[in-house]
């Protein structure tokens, strides 16, 4: 099960609980194993869209798995994070023209025939131009709740797939465009800056040691041995400049 670094997420979200009400229908409102159209659903639809983006994040179980088989057991409702691949978007009916059908296939699969595709509801009520840029094979992330296993057309041929309800949804960059990110350039600049110091500093004992053999009582400078650096790209700035100017 893979997880994105934090870096790759530029939304957190506040997700609002389930009602009372929203949970008894989801207790009895799963009616059909393929339709939607139904109380659990719109219970679902309710409580998405009261979700925004803020700076507090979700934080639940990410998923990038769906086979059935593995859901089957889960209560509806429950808050997941998914990661996937876009194969289609469909435009539901005018009755829910504020949520489009999307099926997702795990990140490391090629295409929908040799993967467990989920389906993903994505009400696009709360802060609907998070979804104006998406289309089919971005990689995305979400924030949804199970919703059910469903019976659809998948390839032509009927499928179970595990059925999600989300929103706010974000394309989740690549890990080559993650280090082009201002974080990524200054952690690449750290450690650029790291091997050109510790470079200077053996070229530097290399020149004055005397050639041949090892002076008595000389200390010796072990390249393995890692150096403790604060986590602050600056003040790892700092630690390396002190330690650089030490007399050989």
């Amino acid at each position: 099960m893979g997880v994105l670094p934090s870096i790759l997420l530029s939304l957190t979200l506040t997700v609002t609980p389930l009602t009372e009400g929203q949970r008894e229908q989801l207790c009895v409102g799963v009616l059909s194993a393929a339709d939607y159209r139904e109380p659990a659903f719109d219970a679902l639809l309710a409580n998405t869209a009261t979700w925004s983006a803020d700076d507090e994040p979700a934080a639940p179980q990410p998923v990038t798995t769906f086979d059935p088989r593995i859901y089957s057991s889960m209560t509806p409702g429950a808050l997941v994070r998914v990661e996937g691949v876009i194969a289609r978007i469909e435009t539901l009916p005018p009755d829910y023209r504020d949520v489009q059908r999307w099926l997702v296939i795990p990140v490391d699969h090629g295409n929908v025939e040799t993967a467990s595709p989920a389906v993903l509801f994505v009400n696009r009520r709360p802060e609907g131009e998070h979804t104006a840029n998406i289309s089919v094979g971005d990689r995305i992330t979400i924030e949804a709740r199970f919703y059910k296993v469903m019976r659809l057309l998948v390839s032509g041929e009927a499928s179970d797939c595990t059925a999600f309800v989300g929103a706010l949804p974000r394309i989740s960059p690549s890990p080559i465009v993650a280090l082009l990110s201002p974080r990524g350039i200054v952690i690449l600049a750290t450690l650029l800056v790291a091997i050109i110091l510790i470079t200077l500093r053996v070229s530097l004992r290399c020149r004055t040691a005397p050639r041949g053999r090892t002076p008595v009582g000389a200390d010796t400078m072990d390249l393995a041995e890692p150096m403790d650096l604060p986590e602050e790209p600056a003040e790892a700035l700092k630690t390396l400049a002190r330690h650089a100017e030490k007399p050989p």
